[in-house]
């Protein structure tokens, strides 16, 4: 089973201006992820009983 990690980044252009590690190593699978226009990402996980998270870091 492969891990990985979810990362957001702002991009301007062609320059990366930050990034933040959302998610590591976790064994969720990610079927849909939004953003919402205040910036909060919502991730629809792919399960049998699916579930709805709201990420929450240290900008939203």
């Amino acid at each position: 089973m492969f891990r990985g990690s979810l990362w957001r980044m702002a991009i301007e252009g062609e320059n990366i201006l930050s990034t933040e590690e959302l998610i590591t190593d976790s064994r969720l699978r990610i079927r849909k992820l939004v953003q919402s226009q205040a910036g909060k990402l919502y991730l629809l996980s792919y399960e049998i009983n699916g579930k709805v998270i709201r990420n929450k870091n240290s900008t939203n």
